[in-house]
């Protein structure tokens, strides 16, 4: 790798480790800072789930990263590993979520695909087990253990 790519590596993961350590003392503004304008959170699974979806616009990213993680409560959320190439990084991690609801858990492993322009992130999309998501917040569903 040249050092322009080492320079944006090196970029991208003190951008995304900024916005881990920002989550994980309660500072939502430092982590929104870390976003462009334009950037986009996707996240796929089933519609009655309120995490899931598409948020493009500042107040659409403030209620994924607020309102709608208030549905349920973080039990335990770490950061594995993270891999690194240039613009992009590939977050690993686990966690455990309660949602308030229906008294059920989600989480197990996720991985969560950054890129970043410039000096902001442009692209958070989340892959996490959509069934046991779906499963947790659906009250009348039967779950089926993983």
């Amino acid at each position: 790798m040249d050092s322009e790519g080492s320079a944006d590596s090196a970029r991208t993961r003190r951008i995304a480790e900024q916005i881990f350590a920002a989550r994980a003392r309660g500072d939502l503004e430092s982590a929104l800072d870390a976003f462009d304008e334009d950037a986009v959170i996707k996240v796929e699974g089933a519609g009655h789930v309120p995490t899931v979806g598409e948020f493009k616009t500042p107040e659409q990213r403030r209620y994924f990263f607020t309102d709608a993680h208030h549905t349920a409560s973080n039990v335990s959320r770490e950061v594995r590993a993270m891999l690194v190439d240039g613009a992009d990084a590939i977050v690993l991690g686990t966690s455990d979520f309660l949602v308030e609801a229906t008294g059920r858990h989600y989480g197990g492993d996720w991985a969560l695909h950054l890129h970043v322009e410039g000096e902001k992130v442009s692209l958070w999309q989340m892959y996490q087990n959509t069934l046991s998501v779906s499963q947790a917040f659906d009250a009348g569903q039967r779950t089926v253990e993983a």
